[in-house]
């Protein structure tokens, strides 16, 4: 996360391309695409789709 934190801004509307960051599990991220998130399944062998976070921090990159 802190790579992440020193590229980007945190917002608090979130478009896509954002970065989602939990703030309890460091390990978990994921990306905003089309009002949802990208993310991961359990076993790490598929991506799906998941409804927006409303806990947690939003991060846009910097150009």
């Amino acid at each position: 996360q802190e790579i992440i934190k020193q590229y980007a801004d945190e917002t608090k509307h979130p478009i896509d391309g954002d970065i989602w960051l939990d703030t309890e599990n460091p390990l978990l991220m994921a990306v905003v695409f089309s009002n949802r998130l990208i993310g991961v399944n359990d076993e790490h062998t598929q991506f799906k789709l998941i409804p927006l976070k409303d806990h947690g921090k939003y991060y846009r990159i910097r150009k």
